[in-house]
């Protein structure tokens, strides 16, 4: 079981619309990258990188480098209780 603190910074980065919409964009696209998510959220680079890095230091996205640059996904091995909350996202 998490303790008290670690529940609270995971709550925190689901209580973001933006990080939402990001989770929302990739459970239906599988991958994207910073500039298709800044694009299609109408976000600056700069503030759809701040929350992608957000979701990746939690351990809800991951990253891989391709031949076209960087992309994010979902990491298929997150934590037990941010897979329950991605999962109610996938549902809405």
């Amino acid at each position: 079981m998490k303790d008290s603190r670690s529940l609270e910074k995971l709550f925190r980065v689901f209580s973001n619309r933006r990080r939402l919409n990001i989770i929302k964009i990739l459970i239906a696209q599988d991958s994207a990258s910073i500039e298709d998510l800044a694009s299609e959220l109408k976000l600056s680079y700069k503030a759809a990188y701040q929350h992608i890095a957000r979701l990746v230091e939690r351990g809800i996205l991951d990253k891989e480098r391709n031949s076209s640059g960087v992309v994010y996904f979902l990491e298929p091995n997150m934590d037990k209780i941010a897979r329950i909350l991605v999962n109610l996202i996938r549902r809405r």
